[in-house]
């Protein structure tokens, strides 16, 4: 089954705004040293590591810190490279995802399922190559048209 795609309403583009918030808050409090910084990948790849040195073990707050981080990472994306908010439905369920390149290459990015995955793995330093190889990738695919 081929992903249905559908837009936003306003409490999920809420919802991910609050996630956004959440995540500068989370840098302040993990990576202090970058609370004058814009909230960019290399912020959310040091505060990711910190929050997970800490080892967070509530249940919801680690849900939260993952939502926050992932929302962070793709409104990222959304600003770098065109990609948008949607939400996706497919064989596996329906989630938060990001679609880039729509008909034309339809670039699928779950960003807090990524986030998850990592977390699952105690994976560090990843979001900022991750954030090249995905926008250098998207512009490629443009470039190349329909």
């Amino acid at each position: 089954m081929l992903p249905r795609f559908e837009e936003l309403n306003n409490a999920e583009r809420e919802s991910i705004s609050s996630s956004i918030d959440s995540a500068r808050e989370l840098a302040s409090s993990y990576s202090p040293a970058d609370v004058s910084r814009p909230l960019d990948a290399e912020v959310l790849d040091r505060t990711f590591a910190a929050w997970l040195a800490a080892g967070e073990k509530d249940a919801t707050r680690i849900n939260h810190v993952l939502n926050s981080i992932g929302c962070a990472f793709g409104q990222l994306l959304v600003e770098a490279a065109g990609f948008e908010w949607v939400i996706a439905s497919d064989e596996y369920g329906t989630d938060l995802a990001l679609l880039a390149l729509p008909g034309r290459g339809d670039v699928l990015v779950y960003p807090t399922n990524m986030i998850a995955k990592r977390w699952e793995s105690k994976e560090t330093e990843f979001l900022v190559p991750l954030f090249k190889f995905l926008t250098h990738k998207v512009r490629e695919l443009a470039a190349k048209g329909p």
